[in-house]
């Protein structure tokens, strides 16, 4: 059984977020290259106008967290991206259901 993790960012200027995540494309396949090797099962960002959420699935939290802990790469992009402290992370197990797509 996999869960989902909701990461979400303050960020100082939205659209500034947006433009840097649209800009760094091999930054970001690196990084998703070693989430996928830590245990990643998908990625999305999505956003609220306020903060940038970050919506995964993963093998188990602690995978999450030692990929997030481990790759110094995640802290380069967040700054650019005018991220303010630190993230929050929610978890939720997933549950497997006839209508699951």
């Amino acid at each position: 059984m996999s869960v989902v993790a909701i990461i979400r960012f303050d960020v100082s200027d939205m659209a500034l977020a947006i433009k840097t995540i649209r800009s760094k494309d091999e930054l970001l396949e690196s990084i998703a290259a070693d989430a996928k090797a830590h245990g990643a099962l998908h990625h999305r960002f999505v956003h609220d106008g306020k903060q940038l959420v970050v919506v995964d699935e993963w093998d188990t939290p602690q995978s999450f967290q030692a990929f997030f802990d481990g790759n110094t790469k995640i802290a380069e992009v967040t700054a650019e991206a005018g991220v303010r402290g630190a993230p929050t992370s929610e978890f939720y197990e997933t549950i497997d259901s006839a209508d699951a797509f």
